[in-house]
This record gives C-alpha cells, structure tokens and sequence, in this order.
C-alpha cells in the first residue's frame, strides 16, 4: 500500500476507534485487521489525487475536533433511525445542495455497479450488505445509505475528484465496485473473485 493509503487508515482508525455507540464500543472497533482490510480494499481503487485530498479532508477534520466517522454514522441515521437522527441533526455539518448534488450523483453509479456485481457474485453478495435503502432499518444499512453517508463526510473538492474518476472508470468499463471487493477478497487470500464466489457456502 502506499504511504498516503497508510496515514488515511491511521487518522480513520483512531476516529473509528473513538466512535461513541449507545451500546458501547462494537466488536468492529476493536478489529483493527478487519478495518484495515476493507477500507484499504476501498482506497486500492483510488488514483492519489483522489487519496492526498481525502488525507487533507481528515487532517483538517483532525485539526478541528471532528470526527468524520462518527459524522459518517450520523448521516446514515437518516434512513435507518429517523427518530434518533432527528435528535442529532444538528450536530452535523450541514449539507449544501452541492455536496447534496455531488452525492447524489456518486451514489447513483456506485449502487449501479453493486446491482452489476450482486447478479454476478451472488454468494460473496449475500455475505454483505442489501444494496438499497429500501432494506434499511435499525440493525441494517445498505449499501446506497453507508455509501451516501460516507461520501457526505468528503469534501467538495474530493467528492469532485472521485466523480471524475468513477467516470472515467465507466467510460472504460471498468466496475470500481467489484474492484473494491476483489481487492477484499485478494487479502482474504483468493486469487480472483470467481475463487470467493464458489466457496461461499
């Protein structure tokens, strides 16, 4: 990995760390090699320009006393606590409508490839997360409302520089979304995603 990917997941880490849950700590925030296998898979299908505004994004929220998980978390209450979120909202940086815009627009193509990589690797999808809103609720967060809430916690230049390159991705056929989970399935010791797929039970 490279030394940019590094000091994300170092930042990321301690914010994930030190998100606070009604129930206590999670058992995730306290495995740290799980952490680090899913979101380094994430950033691996990244170009560093993309990666060095993301670091600046989490090196000024540092510097400001946020935490971008736990915004992160916040924004997905939306869909999945209402209730809850309503009591939160304004603890959150608001969204401008053209962060709400730039979302909107990332989500879109992100919650397409996972249709595209649900109908071709339906064993590895069931292992995960449904990938619409729709399925939300309390105990469940899709992959549409995680992917909007973390993507709201960027700011506008690196929700920018990752539209132009999920973009240039479809222009070239490429499904960053099954990238993403090949890199995760790469650590998890398969040497392709078809390997995962037939020994899923």
């Amino acid at each position: 990995m490279s030394n940019t990917i590094d000091a994300i997941l170092d930042i990321e880490w301690e914010m994930f760390h030190s998100t606070k849950n009604e129930g206590g700590m999670a058992a995730c925030q306290q495995d740290k090699r799980q952490f680090t296998v899913m979101r380094s898979s994430q950033f691996l299908a990244w170009d560093n320009e993309t990666l060095e505004s993301y670091l600046a994004d989490l090196k000024a929220a540092r510097a400001e006393g946020r935490n971008l998980m736990t915004e992160k978390y916040g924004y997905m209450m939306e869909s999945t606590v209402p209730f809850n979120f309503m009591l939160i909202k304004d603890q959150l940086p608001e969204i401008t409508p053209e962060k709400e815009a730039l979302a909107a627009e990332l989500v879109a193509m992100n919650v397409k490839w996972a249709e595209e990589f649900h109908a071709r690797y339906p064993r590895i999808a069931a292992k995960g997360r449904p990938i619409h809103k729709s399925a939300d609720n309390e105990w469940v967060t899709s992959v549409e409302t995680y992917n909007r809430g973390e993507v709201l916690t960027y700011s506008e230049k690196t929700m920018k520089l990752l539209l132009s390159l999920y973009k240039s991705a479809e222009a070239e056929g490429r499904n960053l979304y099954s990238e993403v989970l090949f890199e995760t399935v790469k650590q998890l010791g398969y040497t392709s995603l078809e390997q995962a797929e037939n020994n899923q039970q």
